[in-house]
């Protein structure tokens, strides 16, 4: 089977979107509203989420309404 130019191109193209789907698929985060806070410390929020949520990769991040927390859903 003799493969072109063309097809080596389609499918440089489509593995790395397919890897990229399924990448997104099995790693979903999730995200919690840990506190509210009028102000928000991105590293004190941080350390709070990855108490709240130990056996996951948490990551805090501020909002205008407090501290959220992203963490894997599978964990």
């Amino acid at each position: 089977m003799k493969l072109s130019l063309r097809h080596c191109l389609m499918l440089a193209i489509i593995f790395p979107m397919l890897f990229f789907v399924t990448q997104t698929v099995t790693q979903q985060t999730c995200t919690e509203l840990l506190y509210y806070a009028k102000t928000c410390n991105v590293v004190t929020c941080t350390k709070d989420c990855i108490k709240h949520f130990p056996n996951s990769s948490a990551v805090g991040q501020c909002y205008p309404n407090g501290c959220h927390c992203e963490y894997d859903c599978h964990s």
